[in-house]
């Protein structure tokens, strides 16, 4: 809801494999890898970005994905 200058979001399986990527806030991940579903599990994400005059801001953490 706040304009950025930069943006990305990565998200990563348990052997650090990427699984997505994103530089457009708005892209959100939808639990899939190139139109598959992935299996239920902790993935890790890190995001990057940078709002407007500000540093750039590294969070990382984990979801899990469960349907």
């Amino acid at each position: 809801s706040c304009e950025l200058e930069s943006y990305s979001l990565e998200i990563f399986n348990r052997w650090g494999t990427k699984v997505f990527e994103s530089n457009q806030q708005k892209r959100a991940w939808d639990g899939t890898n190139n139109g598959r579903k992935l299996k239920d599990g902790v993935y890790f994400y890190v995001l990057r970005y940078k709002g407007l005059n500000e540093k750039i801001q590294i969070k990382k953490g984990s979801v899990l994905l469960s349907r």
